[in-house]
């Protein structure tokens, strides 16, 4: 990587297949890479982020079918934007060679499906490695054109969220019900047109996607579900999904998280209910003119998919049950049934199960069994893979750069529950927002400021009192001249009481957040937490691979 602009033309522009599209020269290193072509969980990046003049970048494929798509689709971002669109031929179809030049990328080396490697003196990067690498999620707004799928992660009681929304989405999202349990959830669809996979055995920390059910579609403006755990406990949540209302990664709606975005390739969609005509033409204008970065699928990162692989050296047939505690760390012994096979000598058999991470992680698999013929017990085969998490800078907040300011997000510190009445200026001016039953803990985003005015008043009343006797109001002030409410230095502190110190005013409330061009985010979502057997002969081997972000390194085990 050598952050530069296009070359014009490519050097190999393949036939018309090659394509650039961006100046990265100027960019703000580190950078992220992103596979944003099809087939999005089957490639993989790695590094995906931190990457700085000079590094090495290997694009790989994961899963049971190796290869590249025949289009690769690459964007490089900074900490402000996408700065760079590649696309690359890569089914051997049109000329490639060592030292071609796309943007920012010289290609070094390749590895054909059949095992042939290409490649110049400079080795790539090493594959397997012992960090899940979380890479940089863009910059808001996430929801910017007809969605294609969201990608949901279970959270279970993770983060202790209760049935609430970090972002009410002005009023229409909600949740109602009762906290889930930490057990596997099924999801029953209640909106018309959509499906999701899977719908059942969703783990803490599992995924499942809501996609339209005819592919020429876009979801529709809004998704109605309900999620169920193995003690009966429910959940029925709605989101509104058409991009009239915000919406982006990390955004919490009960014990569910908005995971991943799939914002198509620009196309229009027939049926969609979802962003003014406007809006469409715009991206139409965008894409004709080669912006990148208004399209394909974002997520928030920590997907692991793990590998098991288990080997019968001895000479007997065996029956072998694969499974696996997915965090040791967490004092809970429930496992996770993996699968089941009956192993010849000298066969191997391999499985496959992904997961969301969101703190850095121990799995410990275990094989067990029995001899097929005899039926003797074995001694387990145990392998661990330890996972630590590693977030990406989040570059410096710059107040001046984010204006105008659009939105602040504010946790509750009062003792009481409450509900809250946002103005756009001083009391009785537009409304913006009225959210009711805000309990302590709680974190309220109210956005449509737009910068102007200056001043942000909200009115708070007893919980299921909106509009009655007031207890009072906050006030803040929105033009970054207010040094209690301009930096990450004011994360966590008590603000409400306006850039004046007005005592009169609620001083209970906690900096959590500010949105504007460029955001501040106090709290990322993901935040890092701080022996072998055999088998009768069965050798055990856990490995996990990360698409789009890093592998972990191989553990082996010495086998009987």
């Amino acid at each position: 990587f050598s952050p530069s602009d296009c070359q014009n033309p490519l050097p190999n522009p393949q036939n018309g297949k090659a394509t650039c599209d961006g100046d990265a020269s100027d960019a703000n290193l580190p950078v992220s890479v992103t596979y944003s072509g099809k087939k999005r969980a089957k490639m993989k990046v790695s590094p995906s982020s931190g990457i700085q003049d000079g590094d090495l970048v290997t694009v790989s494929s994961i899963g049971h079918k190796p290869g590249l798509e025949s289009n690769l689709k690459l964007l490089i971002q900074d900490d402000d934007s996408v700065e760079q669109a590649l696309e690359i031929h890569a089914s051997c179809s049109q000329p490639l060679a060592c030292g071609d030049r796309f943007g920012s990328f010289e290609l070094l080396g390749f590895k054909t499906k059949n095992g042939t490697e290409i490649s110049s003196d400079q080795a790539p990067p090493p594959l397997f490695m012992d960090t899940c690498e979380v890479p940089a999620a863009p910059p808001k707004p996430h929801c910017t054109s007809s969605l294609e799928e969201i990608q949901l992660a279970y959270l279970g009681n993770l983060f202790g969220s209760d049935c609430s929304v970090s972002n009410p989405q002005g009023g229409q999202a909600s949740c109602t019900g009762a906290d889930l349990w930490d057990e596997d959830v099924s999801v029953t669809l209640l909106t018309a047109g959509v499906e999701g996979d899977p719908l059942t055995g969703i783990g803490v920390r599992g995924l499942f996607s809501i996609t339209p059910t005819n592919s020429w579609q876009a979801l529709p403006s809004g998704l109605d579900f309900i999620a169920t755990d193995a003690s009966g406990n429910t959940q029925t949540v709605w989101i509104r999904t058409d991009c009239d209302e915000s919406l982006n990664l990390g955004d919490r709606f009960g014990d569910f998280v908005v995971f991943g975005l799939d914002r198509g390739d620009g196309d229009q969609h027939n049926g969609h209910h979802g962003c003014d005509s406007d809006s469409d033409s715009d991206s139409d204008s965008d894409a004709a003119s080669g912006t990148p970065g208004e399209d394909g699928l974002i997520t928030l990162g920590g997907l692991v998919e793990y590998q098991y692989k288990v080997t019968n050296n001895s000479d007997v047939t065996v029956d072998v049950d694969v499974a696996d505690d997915p965090n040791i760390d967490d004092g809970d012994a429930t496992t996770i049934p993996i699968g089941s096979v009956t192993l010849a000598p000298g066969e191997m058999e391999t499985f496959f199960l992904t997961r969301t991470l969101y703190e850095s992680t121990t799995n410990r698999a275990t094989a067990s069994g029995a001899e097929a013929v005899t039926g003797t017990m074995c001694v387990p085969g145990i392998d661990e893979v330890p996972v630590t998490v590693v977030l990406p800078p989040t570059g410096s907040f710059d107040c001046k750069a984010a204006k105008p300011i659009d939105g602040l997000s504010m946790e509750w510190a009062g003792a009481q529950n409450v509900c809250v009445v946002a103005y756009d200026g001083a009391l009785g001016g537009t409304v913006l927002s009225t959210q009711d039953n805000i309990l302590p803990g709680d974190i309220v985003t109210i956005i449509g400021m737009g910068g102007s005015p200056n001043d942000q008043e909200w009115e708070i009343f007893a919980a299921g009192d909106c509009g009655g006797v007031a207890i009072g109001s906050s006030k803040f002030h929105i033009s970054c001249s207010d040094s209690s409410m301009n930096g990450v230095e004011d994360c966590g502190k008590n603000l409400g009481n306006g850039k004046g110190n007005d005592l009169a005013l609620v001083d209970t409330w906690l900096l959590e957040g500010i949105t504007g061009d460029r955001d501040l985010e106090c709290t990322p979502l993901v935040i890092p937490s701080g022996g072998g057997g055999t088998l009768c002969g069965v050798g055990f081997e856990l490995v996990a691979l990360l698409p789009g972000l890093m592998w972990l390194r191989r553990r082996r085990k010495a086998l009987a």
